[in-house]
């Protein structure tokens, strides 16, 4: 990214003075190489929200007044809460069977159904990791060559999918299974 800004910056130096101004200090929404440290809990796009302009430019007109486009979103917004609710009561209704511990069980029910298979599939992962080493406060995995560290005392993980999606991770279902008071 940075060896790319620099040519641009040499090509026209006008781009890169915009760039500059208007996109840089918020380049993590944008260029994917500076999103390490931020957490998209495993959302990557930003869709719902181009979605969510698409409906309701069907609703309003370049003619409407304040009053009336305001209105007019209110009344979507209300409807579309409405839909989202009777939704969240259908799936709330619905009986999930999971295949993992059932000490997981209650874990899992707090979680979406999306962010439930996700978890799901870090428990399925968890014969990867093996425990290095134990003490009070810590617990360190080796997995593929790698030592990820869980802090017990704040209930984190250092590897990648627990620092960027925020759901909990195979190390952590593993400290759960091996100690579970630890949630």
């Amino acid at each position: 990214f940075n060896f790319y800004f620099r040519v641009i910056s040499r090509l026209d130096p006008n781009v890169s003075q915009y760039l500059q101004r208007r996109w840089m200090h918020r380049r993590e929404l944008w260029a994917a190489c500076f999103r390490d440290n931020v957490p998209t809990f495993g959302n990557e796009t930003n869709n719902r929200v181009e979605s969510s302009h698409k409906q309701m430019k069907r609703f309003l007109q370049r003619s409407d007044s304040l009053h009336k486009s305001m209105l007019k979103v209110y009344k979507w917004h209300k409807r579309s809460f409405s839909i989202i609710q009777q939704e969240a009561n259908i799936a709330q209704s619905r009986c999930f069977t999971y295949p993992c511990s059932q000490s997981l069980i209650p874990i899992i029910r707090l979680l979406t159904p999306y962010a439930a298979r996700k978890v799901i599939r870090e428990y399925q992962l968890r014969r990867w990791a093996t425990v290095e080493f134990e003490s009070v406060d810590y617990v360190f995995f080796k997995e593929n060559g790698k030592t990820v560290q869980v802090d017990l005392s704040t209930c984190t993980c250092m590897c990648f999918t627990f620092q960027t999606c925020r759901y909990p991770c195979r190390h952590l279902l593993l400290v759960h299974l091996r100690k579970p008071y630890f949630t």
